[in-house]
């Protein structure tokens, strides 16, 4: 009896306790409601041939190209490489150990460095070493994204491809043949290839005109927002880098990163003690159309130029950009106020002194920071 009733008992609290957790998740979603809301990105027009008129006049130099493109090599095969000992040696400066775990490995990559799992990696040995930096005097460009790299040595779907994506390659008069790295039972890496269609990939470096960067644009735009690149979708850094892989333009990826021109050669203007009113004239008098990086402070977006609104009956000329963004934040915020209006993805955003539609939020030209970089 003793027993039954401290069952109940014990069931009765139980059941508070769940009803008491119950309400507390309903309470902070019903909070967490509150502060999110849905920013009304149909207000804005994202079809970019209504935006912008396309030329193939290129946008950089030859010379300042072929530069941007030596530089893109050494990352990936090169002395900033893990193609490169000094490389390896600088990035792994003392023992990396994980709870004295051979489940996982640390690894070097020419953009980060990270913990992985030891099954998801092959070994490689020099005979696959000279034989992939051979072949990589030609590379090839995935241009379009979440394409079947089906290995064609054994007639198996090996991965998916995406934009940002490089191997090398060559082009015959039907389609691509690149080579693509596989793991065999014993753990080692081995070469193998597959092939894609003629419009799934291009050689690289594609010409820094405004028609080629819009290509690949409309291939990205509106895909969901991913956090750290999560499920091959972008974050507003790893946007801009694929963006820029196949013109042979090196980019970090990092947000912070992408406009200091410690880690490479570009021009950055601090704009951060300006107000917005100096912000947005000189984007409009010395942007560089598609070759200028903003910087507002943990988000960078891609400055696409100055252009007649087509959503404003007297076509005004906005400064127009192009940007992977999880959402807007309030203009003052407050810890109790905090807010975002969401956006969840890839869009074209006109960078406005404020947005009618939410004068709540802040545009990408009136945050604390402000820093223009110049790729060109």
């Amino acid at each position: 009896m003793y027993y039954d009733r401290m069952k109940k008992h014990r069931i009765i609290m139980l059941i508070a306790v769940a009803a008491a957790q119950f309400l507390l998740v309903t309470s902070l979603c019903q909070a967490q409601e509150q502060k999110l809301s849905l920013f009304p990105i149909e207000k804005y027009d994202q079809d970019i041939s209504h935006w912008i008129k396309l030329n193939e006049v290129p946008l950089m130099s030859k010379e300042i190209q072929a530069q941007r493109f030596s530089e893109w090599k050494q990352h990936y095969i090169g002395q900033f490489s893990p193609w490169d000992i000094r490389y390896i040696h600088q990035s792994v400066t003392k023992p990396h150990v994980l709870q004295n775990d051979i489940d996982f490995v640390y690894v070097a990559t020419p953009a980060f460095r990270a913990w992985v799992k030891s099954t998801d990696i092959a070994m490689v040995d020099q005979a696959f070493i000279k034989e992939w930096q051979a072949a990589a005097t030609e590379l090839v460009a995935i241009m379009d994204t979440q394409i079947s790299l089906i290995d064609e040595e054994n007639a198996l779907f090996r991965n998916s491809g995406y934009i940002g994506m490089v191997f090398p390659g060559k082009k015959s008069a039907s389609s691509w043949r690149i080579l693509i790295p596989i793991r065999d039972k014993r753990g080692r890496a081995r070469i193998h290839h597959a092939r894609l269609p003629l419009n799934q990939a291009n050689t690289m470096p594609l010409p820094t005109t405004s028609g080629e960067i819009v290509s690949v644009i409309k291939k990205l735009i509106h895909r969901p927002y991913g956090w750290g690149g999560q499920y091959f979708y972008n974050d507003c850094a790893t946007e801009l880098k694929n963006l820029f892989t196949p013109f042979g333009i090196w980019l970090p990826i990092s947000s912070s990163e992408q406009v200091d021109p410690q880690q490479y050669s570009i021009k950055a203007v601090d704009l951060s003690k300006r107000d917005q009113e100096t912000r947005l004239a000189f984007l409009q008098s010395k942007g560089h159309p598609f070759m200028t990086i903003i910087n507002d402070g943990g988000h960078v977006l891609l400055y696409l130029g100055t252009y007649p609104n087509p959503d404003d009956p007297k076509h005004h000329p906005v400064a127009l950009s192009y940007q992977n963004v999880w959402g807007l934040s309030p203009r003052n915020p407050s810890p109790d106020q905090d807010r975002r209006s969401v956006i969840g993805g890839a869009v074209l955003l006109p960078i406005l002194p404020y947005y009618p539609e939410d004068r709540g939020v802040a545009s990408d030209a009136n945050y604390d920071v402000f820093i223009a970089a110049f790729l060109d």
